[in-house]
């Protein structure tokens, strides 16, 4: 059952081996935005151990299809797959910008476009992704790079801007909130 539209998944968060590296503040504020889309195509490089692949499952109802990227794999994708049937799921353990994926993805969208893309993969290579996909974005879509505070992905993500408006969140909550039980002595 998919009731969706949630502001994220919180069960997600209470996993030991199925969490979100995501902030929940930066969850939240990426969910809300690609809800706004009312995407029908979703894809994420670095999917990691499939947590945010979850939330973007769970929390945006109008996903038809899905394209999951990790180059360490997926074992995750049959219990998503049985989780969310109605949708069409697309799975690769291979390089995200190698030809031969992009050819197979772009084969598997037969036409349809990506609505939200989420790199998070090969932090030197945002740019490559980006650039290798950016032909099958919807043109009123949205692209997402995780950590683009760091220098690597920001000296790559610099490379993209030129290409969309952009808008960084960079969400502190988490250490702030951390610092605070510091402050008062709670471990």
């Amino acid at each position: 059952r998919r009731p969706g539209g949630g502001e994220y998944a919180s069960e997600a968060f209470a996993s030991d081996w199925f969490f979100p590296l995501q902030r929940r503040e930066e969850l939240k504020a990426m969910l809300k935005i690609a809800r706004s889309f009312k995407p029908k195509v979703v894809m994420e490089i670095g999917a990691d151990k499939g947590a945010v692949c979850y939330q973007w499952l769970k929390c945006l109802p109008t996903i038809k299809r899905f394209i999951g990227i990790e180059v360490c794999g997926t074992p995750y994708a049959p219990a998503l797959e049985r989780a969310f049937p109605r949708i069409q799921f697309k799975w690769s353990s291979e390089s995200s910008y190698a030809n031969a994926t992009v050819d197979e993805i772009d084969e598997w969208l037969n036409g349809q476009l990506i609505d939200v893309l989420f790199i998070d993969g090969d932090k030197l290579a945002f740019h490559i992704d980006f650039e290798k996909y950016l032909p099958s974005m919807n043109p009123y879509g949205v692209v997402f790079m995780h950590d683009v505070q760091d220098r690597q992905p920001r000296e790559s993500f610099e490379q993209c801007k030129k290409f969309f408006r952009s808008e960084v969140i960079i969400d502190k909550t988490d250490t702030e909130e951390a610092l605070a039980r510091e402050k008062e002595g709670i471990p």
